[in-house]
C-alpha cells in the first residue's frame, strides 16, 4: 500500500471516529442508527486495510464498538 493511500485511509478515519464519536456527520446533521452501523462497520474495514498494509493506527480507544460508548 502507497503512502498516500495510508495517508488517505489514516484522514478518512479521522473523519469516521469524529462521526461515530458525535453521532454527527462533519456537517453537523445527526446520524440515525442505521447510519452510524455504517459508519462503524467503515471504520474497521478501513482499519483492516490498514493493518494490512502495515500501518495500523496506533490509538486503541478508538477500536471500541461505537455502541459501547454510550
Amino acid at each position: 500500500m502507497s503512502e498516500g493511500t495510508k495517508l488517505a485511509l489514516r484522514a478518512a478515519l479521522n473523519v469516521l471516529r469524529g462521526s461515530i464519536e458525535t453521532r454527527r456527520m462533519a456537517s453537523g446533521l445527526a446520524l440515525g442508527a442505521d447510519a452510524l452501523a455504517m459508519h462503524a462497520a467503515t471504520n474497521v474495514e478501513c482499519e483492516r486495510l490498514l493493518a494490512a498494509g502495515g500501518a495500523h493506527h496506533s490509538n486503541k480507544r478508538h477500536m471500541r464498538r461505537w455502541d459501547e460508548r454510550t
